[in-house]
């Protein structure tokens, strides 16, 4: 009898410690959904929406043997990514996949205006934060690394940003200042979304 009460005594605890593992490699990671052309005539300013983004998560924290897509926030994030240039009805649902499946704390990308006001009510109630931001100005923004934006754009990618770069980066970059905030604490989704708000406010 004591043996079996031993046996199950060290399974729950392996069971507990696993738990706890798992909790903490989740509290690590988050996941963005980032709709953007993959093809046809939009393609090259999606292309360089994603840029911009990339660009800002491997501003900080980065280390060998990488299988995120970055970090932003202090946490590695994971960009699940969905093509634009597709029906509307395919589009919802794969972000009807992506919010029940694979649990993404935010939605951006390079936004079609055709799908804009449909992308925003399907994610509305969800808790996933829908950031979609305005062309920025022209004035060059200085990145995490303090270099001009266009410097190490070019530097990274080949060629000069066009506007839909900018865009992608400023949109992590608000991210970053989003997870921060909340300190890799997605559990509740109201405050997430103050949060978010709250910022937004502050740029204005």
């Amino acid at each position: 009898m004591q043996t079996i009460r031993s046996f199950i005594g060290g399974f729950l605890a392996l069971f507990l410690l696993a738990f706890i593992a798992l909790k903490d490699a989740q509290a690590h990671s988050f996941k963005v959904g980032f709709l953007l052309p993959m093809t046809g005539a939009e393609a090259e300013s999606g292309t360089q929406a994603l840029n911009g983004f990339l660009l800002a998560t491997a501003e900080r924290d980065g280390h060998a043997d990488e299988e995120a897509d970055g970090h932003l926030g202090g946490l590695d994030v994971y960009i699940l990514k969905i093509d634009s240039n597709q029906d509307g009805s395919a589009i919802s649902q794969e972000i009807s996949r992506l919010v029940r499946g694979q649990e993404i704390q935010f939605f951006t990308g390079f936004i079609p205006r055709t799908v804009r006001k449909a992308v925003r009510g399907q994610l509305l109630g969800t808790g996933v934060v829908f950031i979609d931001l305005a062309v920025p100005s022209s004035q060059d923004q200085l990145t995490m690394d303090g270099m001009p934006f266009t410097a190490s754009f070019s530097r990274q990618f080949g060629s000069p940003p066009l506007n839909a770069a900018h865009q992608g980066y400023r949109q992590a970059r608000l991210i970053d200042r989003v997870v921060r905030a909340l300190e890799g604490d997605f559990t509740d989704a109201d405050k997430v979304s103050v949060t978010f708000e709250g910022l937004i406010r502050q740029k204005k």
